[in-house]
Parts: C-alpha cells; sequence; structure tokens
C-alpha cells in the first residue's frame, strides 16, 4: 500500500516487534549501568589517588626535613668546636645561628609526621639526642664566652660529643628509613590505583561500544525488516 505524498513510509512510535523493544530496553539499561559503574568506580578510585599522592608529597617532604635537621645540627656542632679551638666569635655566630634552625626544623618535621603515629617515637628519638648534644654545648660555650678553656674543652670531652653527634645520625637515619619505605608503599599503591581506572575505563568503554553497536545493529535490523513490509 502507497503512502500519502509527503508522510513518512513508517514510524518507530509504538509499532516495533516486541522482541527488537526490548533489547532496546536492555542495551539503554546496560549503557546506564555502565555510566554509572564509572561514575561511582571513578569517582572512589580517584579520592583514593588523591591520598596517595598526598601521602607521597607529605613523605618525600619529611625525608627532606631530616636532612635539614641533621645538616642544622652538623652545622651547629662544627661552629661549637671550632669556637672552643678558636675563641673567633664568628664561629660562635655560625654556631648560634644553625641551633636556632634545628629548632624551626624540628617544629616543622613534627608538624609534616603529625598524622603518622608510627613515626612519632623516632621523632621523638631524634628530638632528645638533638636535646642532648645541644644542652651539653650550650654548657661549654657559656664556658668559652668566660675564657674557661680546660673547662669548656672537659664537658665537651665528658659528653662524648662524637657519641651523641652518633646518635643523632643513628635516629635520623631509623627515621628516614621508616619513611622511604613508607613512600615506596605508597608510590606503588598510587600506581596501582591508577592502573586500575585505566583498566577499569577501558573495560567500560568496551561495553559501551559493544552497547552502541547491537543497538545499531537492532535499528538496522528493524530497518530492514519495516522496508520489506512496506514493499
Amino acid at each position: 500500500m502507497r503512502q500519502s505524498s509527503g508522510s513518512m513510509p513508517w514510524s518507530f512510535s509504538g509499532d516495533m516487534t516486541p522482541k527488537v523493544t526490548s533489547a532496546l530496553i536492555l542495551v539503554v539499561a546496560c549503557i546506564l549501568g555502565c555510566l554509572a559503574s564509572a561514575f561511582t568506580n571513578g569517582a572512589g578510585t580517584l579520592q583514593a589517588s588523591r591520598d596517595d599522592n598526598h601521602i607521597v608529597g607529605a613523605t618525600g617532604d619529611s625525608i627532606l626535613q631530616v636532612n635539614l635537621v641533621l645538616s642544622d645540627v652538623r652545622d651547629a656542632d662544627t661552629g661549637e668546636r671550632q669556637y672552643l679551638l678558636t675563641g673567633d666569635v664568628h664561629y660562635l655566630d655560625r654556631c648560634l645561628k644553625a641551633r636556632r634552625r634545628v629548632n624551626t626544623e624540628m617544629r616543622t618535621l613534627k608538624a609534616l609526621l603529625n598524622t603518622a603515629p608510627e613515626q612519632r617515637r623516632r621523632v621523638d628519638d631524634l628530638q632528645a639526642a638533638i636535646v642532648k648534644r645541644l644542652s651539653t654545648g650550650e654548657k661549654a660555650l657559656q664556658l668559652r664566652k668566660q675564657n674557661r678553656i680546660a673547662s669548656a674543652w672537659a664537658i665537651a670531652q665528658a659528653a662524648n660529643t662524637p657519641g651523641l653527634m652518633l646518635a643523632i645520625e643513628s635516629a635520623s637515619a631509623s627515621l628516614q628509613h621508616d619513611q622511604a619505605e613508607v613512600l615506596s608503599k605508597h608510590v606503588k599503591d598510587a600506581e596501582s590505583t591508577t592502573l586500575h581506572m585505566t583498566d577499569h575505563v577501558k573495560d567500560i568503554g568496551v561495553l559501551l561500544v559493544g552497547a552502541v553497536i547491537l543497538c545499531l545493529a537492532l535499528l538496522i535490523s528493524e530497518l530492514i525488516h519495516r522496508s520489506r513490509l512496506e514493499r
């Protein structure tokens, strides 16, 4: 039967075959499910990735901060010994400036590791060793200012300042080792999270492409079927 001029030969408004209609509904549901899964999984994975990257950044900063603390302690130790030997106030000034930096850098280090309870003991051990070394040095410096050179050196030797420095370096190394392990773990976690996100996106993409192809195949099949009926 011929259609009137200007009108469409057929319409999808309500006369598609039930099988095609059901299949299209299933395809649409599949597409919506894929999009929902991508959104939900992607949001969780993105947050996990951000958390890992934040920890990686903070851990790297803490390792650098330990190096700063140790460097300042060494400067203070060197300046102290040079002042005890020479009495030159230039070395005293160098020592006092380094001591002030040590206190500032230690506060920064404790702030960086404030959310890492497992590292607090390491930080406390490091701080205790530094306080012991600096307090001993303070007594020696005061005696040297009074030109009591022998007494200043006697305090330094009795306190075993090389041993105190060794304790500081040991505590620093232990803290850095622990932080390096934390850094390695979270770098691997971040890489794994990124890989998981990539794989999930690929899987969703494959499903969506398959759903679209199936939908197009069904529509083409319906078009062919309609065309044959119109002949």
